[in-house]
């Protein structure tokens, strides 16, 4: 209570010379602290212990802050690993910030890794941090992920690493062959940027959740449209010199997504106060109706889910309190979409379309307290181990629909059969890949088009292997849909255009 109040700053704790890990990660410590930031600064500078510094979601509180922080980051010369993700310090398009952070990954002869996710970059400040870790003597890893860089941005990021000697190869898929995926097994599109030649310092770079497949089916549209394109599919302007397959833009990834906290597919096993898969039904479908009454991104919507059944699969609840577990999964993935980076120092923003305790109070028709939806907060992120990043089957739907032209109808049907997914139980013995790989494959079944060759290769299922695992869908065939279409939506269009069909 003391370090939410601000009662005890945070420059203290960064002169303390026995601390050589500190994790400050999930509170306002920094943005409420009333000391200056060029105490914040200073003490960074001559800490001479700390290797590993945690700050995401903080709220640093302001730009004269996060000026300090980075300014602090430059000279500090004993961190090895930064983590400043859930900040939004793009959110101000500050290009003196973005600077400062810039110089801390270039000088820096320590620091290995950097985490820099939701924080609104964009491709313009994305660019400039990569063109830094590239001249970096030390840097392994940058993450990007989730920063609103355009598609043209991360061309523009592929190219210049690779005008810089550093080579996108591909990693050995590990598909299983057997009649059912149970186990997560490790990602089959990872893709990582290595020095040329090998002896060289590697660079691994995550550009995960920067595009939509909205964004990407618009893409591909104008491709066609402007009839430039390789093989029939790929657009020329993006064609890799040094990748084994042509992709329309590069993910570039790395193995840390196979080791992610996935659920048990069996928890309800765990549950003995009446929670059942049918609980879960009726729940997923009530987050997807609020979900849609604050016009939350889908993507809140399936982490959701995921941290909803990652928390049930270790912790037995009450019935009563399942509705509870939904919605508090819910409030903390959307959150995470929306700045907390005041203005001015001191001042902590909240967005209009932010879910917040009292809204789950009132859409849960007063069943719970404010106090409870925070204490359940707390308990959910610790048990997520304040890992909040999921890659979810948008992602990887999102992903495969980069390796192949895919036209509006088939998109749309392919993402409402990954929205309708989310509801079924059953479909947590598959892994998030191959959940995607099915979607997509019965999408452009039903528009005719046989499974590619290049989708094949790229998500590593040929057609035999998804024919099979598609029996899963069962609960989506034979059954009308109906779909909205994904440009429209990628309008934020209401009442846009739409589709029915029969699977």
């Amino acid at each position: 209570e003391n370090i939410a109040a601000g009662k005890i700053p945070l420059p203290p704790f960064l002169g303390i010379r026995s601390i050589v890990r500190l994790d400050i990660g999930f509170n306002d410590m920094v943005s409420t602290s009333s000391e200056a930031p060029e105490a914040i600064l200073e003490a960074l500078k001559r800490n001479s212990s700390l290797t590993y510094l945690d700050m995401q979601r903080t709220c640093i509180g302001g730009w004269r802050r996060a000026f300090a922080i980075g300014r602090g980051l430059a000279l500090n010369r004993t961190l090895t690993e930064v983590n400043l993700s859930y900040n939004w310090i793009g959110a101000g398009n500050n290009l003196v910030i973005i600077t400062e952070y810039a110089n801390a990954i270039k000088t820096s002869k320590t620091l290995r890794r950097m985490y820099m996710a939701h924080n609104v970059l964009g491709a313009k400040h994305s660019l400039i941090l990569v063109e830094a870790a590239l001249e970096s003597r030390s840097l392994e890893l940058l993450d990007l992920q989730h920063n609103s860089i355009e598609i043209e941005g991360v061309v523009n990021i592929a190219n210049i690493m690779e005008e810089q000697g550093r080579a996108i190869v591909e990693r050995k898929c590990t598909c299983h062959d057997d009649d059912h995926c149970v186990e997560a097994h490790e990602n089959p599109c990872t893709v990582v940027s290595t020095g040329n030649p090998p002896s060289e310092r590697r660079l691994v770079v995550l550009l995960c959740g920067n595009v939509s497949l909205p964004d990407l089916v618009a893409w591909h549209a104008r491709a066609i449209n402007d009839r430039d394109t390789t093989s029939g599919n790929l657009p020329t302007c993006v064609k890799r010199r040094k990748v084994d397959r042509s992709l329309p833009y590069p993910y570039i990834l790395h193995d840390y997504f196979a080791k992610k906290k996935l659920p048990t597919p069996a928890y309800m096993q765990l549950q003995t106060h009446g929670v059942n898969s049918y609980c879960r039904i009726i729940l997923n479908e009530w987050l997807t109706d609020l979900s849609e009454a604050f016009l939350l991104p889908d993507e809140a919507l399936f982490k959701a889910v995921h941290y909803s059944d990652v928390y049930l699969s270790s912790v037995n609840v009450l019935r009563t309190k399942y509705q509870l577990v939904g919605a508090v999964a819910l409030m903390i993935a959307n959150n995470n979409f929306f700045s907390k980076l005041g203005m001015t120092d001191r001042t902590v923003q909240s967005p209009n379309n932010a879910l917040l305790p009292r809204d789950i109070v009132y859409y849960s028709d007063d069943s719970y307290t404010q106090e409870e939806v925070m204490a359940l907060e707390a308990s959910m992120l610790q048990h997520l181990d304040f890992d909040l990043e999921h890659h979810s089957p948008l992602c990887y739907l999102s992903q495969y629909c980069s390796a192949f032209t895919i036209d509006d109808l088939a998109a749309s049907v392919a993402l409402e059969i990954c929205r309708s997914s989310t509801k079924e139980y059953m479909m947590l013995r598959l892994h998030p890949s191959l959940v995607a790989a099915c979607c997509l494959y019965l999408a452009l079944k039903h528009v005719q088009i046989p499974w590619p060759a290049v989708l094949a290769e790229y998500t590593g299922y040929n057609e035999k292997f998804l024919s099979g695992c598609s029996e899963h869908f069962r609960f989506c065939k034979n059954k009308e849909i109906k779909c909205k279409s994904v440009l429209q939506s990628r309008n934020s269009s209401s009442s846009g255009k739409s589709f029915t069909v029969n699977l």
